[in-house]
């Protein structure tokens, strides 16, 4: 009996990390369970409306004419929803929380083969995202699907450190197919067009390949492959008439949400041109330092690039900044010296998603402050660790 013990010890000491995998997986699936229920506004007012008008107009065959803003891909998968005898509340949740587990294992992915991590450091990333609060509250309890367009973000740019060109662009094109929120991380992609030489112009193409072939169920339907730009411009048109959507941007330390329309589009401008000035100048500043990307160097890069995009630019949500959030949890296990701040930007987005989700209000000049600050803050360590990067190599 006592050599069993030791055996079972023995054995379990051995399979550590698979045991805690097994178990953060079902703990984090079992907290997805307890949430299913939860019907949010986003979910009573759009997302369960677009069902059954989907669903009233024949499925598959209702991918003729736009129901909702969600672009083509989207509804597609509304339509097959419309044939499964399960909630769609359910269902929604359920993609959402496929990408969930997608995400997370690309986390791990990107450990191990970008960063030769061990599997422990593989695992941290793993537990970070797939239990990170914003991913949980996105996915099982807003029933939203950022979780989706941000996996097919993270494999772009891993596919891009990798050199698979075509193929990254194929995974962005996917992306933006999802949601228009993947031209966050266009900064990054263009910068490594400009810098590597084996990037040529022509493997962009694998982005309009992705776009039109996932576009099929709709253009087989009646529709125009244009009809995913407009989609696009109408949620873009429609944002037009005010600067603050819940996110705590720069704007929104100048300006308040309900400021006289005339003076909003002033500092919409203003943030707008600010936006692109400052996405140049990091641009510029890489290119002229000659900025080696390593491993290091790239994740940080695009998470500064992709923040920078957010945080600048006006008319932003609360959900906007998922992609550079991941990133932050992915560089943290990296950057050790960077898990607090890592942790404040998760409490930032939970404070604005309570906000939205349970009516709880917050100090937007504050939390547009204090979100600065952390911003200020890793451009600093950025600046300062991307100068001792470039001596290292020299």
């Amino acid at each position: 009996m006592k050599n069993v013990e030791q055996e079972v010890k023995s054995w379990i000491e051995k399979k550590i990390i698979y045991i805690a995998f097994i178990a953060i997986f079902l703990l984090g699936i079992a907290v997805r369970i307890m949430l299913r229920k939860f019907v949010s506004r986003d979910a009573q007012i759009f997302l369960l409306p677009w069902y059954e008008e989907i669903k009233s107009n024949g499925g598959i065959s209702s991918l003729g004419k736009q129901v909702g803003n969600y672009n083509l891909l989207y509804q597609f998968f509304i339509a097959i929803f419309t044939y499964l005898p399960v909630n769609p509340l359910y269902l929604y949740k359920i993609f959402s929380i496929i990408f969930d587990i997608a995400l997370a294992i690309m986390g791990g992915i990107w450990a191990k083969n970008i960063w030769k991590k061990n599997a422990l450091e593989c695992f941290l990333i793993f537990g970070c995202i797939f239990m990170s609060p914003v991913v949980i509250l996105n996915s099982s309890f807003w029933a939203q699907c950022d979780s989706i367009y941000c996996f097919f973000c993270i494999v772009t740019l891993y596919l891009l450190f990798q050199k698979k060109y075509w193929l990254a662009m194929f995974f962005w094109g996917a992306a933006f197919s999802f949601k228009l929120q993947a031209v966050f991380i266009l900064p990054m992609i263009m910068l490594m067009y400009i810098k590597n030489k084996d990037f040529p112009l022509k493997k962009f193409v694998g982005s309009i390949v992705s776009i039109v072939c996932l576009a099929l169920p709709g253009i087989l339907n009646g529709r125009n492959i244009l009809d995913i730009l407009k989609i696009y411009f109408g949620q873009v048109s429609g944002d037009a008439d005010s600067i603050f959507y819940n996110y705590p941007g720069i704007c929104n330390i100048f300006i308040n949400a309900d400021s006289a329309s005339d003076n909003r589009m002033y500092i919409k401008s203003l943030c707008l041109i600010l936006a692109f000035c400052v996405l140049g100048m990091f641009c510029v500043w890489v290119i002229y330092q000659k900025i080696e990307f390593t491993s290091y160097t790239f994740t940080f890069t695009a998470f500064i690039l992709t923040y920078t995009a957010v945080i600048f630019l006006p008319g932003m949500h609360e959900r906007y900044g998922y992609v550079y959030e991941i990133l932050a949890i992915l560089f943290m296990v990296y950057d050790k010296r960077t898990m607090f701040l890592s942790i404040a930007l998760q409490l930032c987005t939970v404070i604005t998603y309570s906000s939205y989700l349970f009516q709880k209000g917050y100090n937007v000049t504050i939390m547009s402050i204090i979100n600065f600050a952390i911003y200020l803050i890793y451009v600093w360590y950025y600046i300062v660790r991307l100068k001792k990067e470039s001596i290292k190599d020299c």
